[in-house]
């Protein structure tokens, strides 16, 4: 089964290195893309696009769109700073890929235990905020009827794009026991804290077009 990948980045992360290199031992070649500044130094194993003020959620549908042209049947969507746990990518599409209407799956960043063979599909009904689908590390189907809407700046596209997923007759769910680690406060949180504001403005957004919000 042919997986994609796609890395966000602002070019500050200690742990993108690693994250390509993990990626290269599942055999997956990931597009990394720079919407703040021009990366230098990143492993040839990854391939660097550069899409100079673009926001998250266009990176997002851009990587999908790719992954399509690639002929890939899933795509990992991951922060430049997470940490991956020894085949965690594969572990996650292998399981989700059993069940067609699973069209996007969140790795375990809560360390649950899965089932007998390892992992488990939890349900989620949204983001992280519901100990649902972490936006920093998920794999979708790309060939779906489903992008982000770019209208969100930051945080609110993650429960957007899962709320979309459900109401289009999806299932989201976690991978349980296919785990990764993110780091508190974030990468793009320590370097650009004005995006602190753009929650605010992204609650807004979700508020007026779902009536709910986190």
């Amino acid at each position: 089964m042919k997986v994609a990948a796609v890395i966000p980045s602002i070019g500050l992360s200690p742990h993108l290195g690693a994250l390509v290199e993990a990626l290269a031992v599942e055999g997956i070649h990931p597009w990394v893309i720079s919407n703040r500044q021009r990366l230098d130094g990143v492993s040839a194993r990854a391939t660097v696009l550069h899409l100079p003020g673009a926001g998250l959620y266009h990176v997002w549908n851009f990587g999908l769109d790719l992954a399509v042209d690639a002929g890939a049947a899933w795509c990992a969507v991951l922060n430049d700073d997470v940490i991956l746990s020894p085949g965690a990518i594969r572990r996650a599409v292998d399981a989700a890929d059993v069940d067609p209407g699973v069209w996007i799956a969140g790795l375990d960043y809560e360390g649950v235990d899965g089932g007998p063979d390892g992992v488990r599909l939890r349900p989620a009904v949204g983001s992280y905020h519901t100990h649902g689908v972490g936006g920093f590390a998920f794999c979708i189907r790309p060939d779906v009827d489903v992008r982000c809407d770019e209208s969100f700046e930051w945080w609110g596209g993650d429960d957007d794009l899962i709320w979309t997923v459900l109401d289009k007759g999806g299932r989201a769910v976690v991978v349980e026991g296919a785990r990764v680690s993110h780091p508190c406060p974030e990468t793009s949180a320590v370097h650009f804290p004005e995006l602190e504001a753009a929650k605010g403005r992204d609650r807004e957004r979700l508020a007026a077009k779902w009536g709910r919000a986190w």
